[in-house]
């Protein structure tokens, strides 16, 4: 089953988030994670909040948990926690068949 990763984001220092971002990106990738969505708002429709949202998948939570805690994301979270404010949670979701093969991958 897929496993999504939200974030909703206000960045302060775009120069160092940035550098987390790129590096970010690259880890994710190594785990069989994909970027589905990074953007800004377009408009909200309910309360306010983040300036900038972002939505990973990886094909399980086992990949997601791997990515999350391996030593080369764990060596720039911190980039992340100095230059940004942030929510992030994990969600079980469905399977995408145009995202992964029939077999997961």
């Amino acid at each position: 089953m897929a496993f999504y990763v939200i974030a909703h984001t206000d960045v302060v220092d775009f120069v160092t988030y940035r550098t987390y971002a790129q590096r970010a990106e690259e880890i994710l990738l190594a785990y069989g994670g994909r970027v589905l969505v990074k953007g800004t708002v377009g408009q909200y429709v309910q309360g306010k909040g983040p300036k900038f949202h972002t939505i990973l998948v990886f094909p399980d939570k086992a990949a997601a948990d791997a990515c999350y805690m391996c030593d080369e994301y764990q060596e720039i979270l911190p980039l992340s926690m100095r230059s940004a404010t942030r929510d992030v949670v994990m969600v079980e979701g469905e399977d995408l068949p145009e995202l992964f093969g029939s077999d997961g991958t």
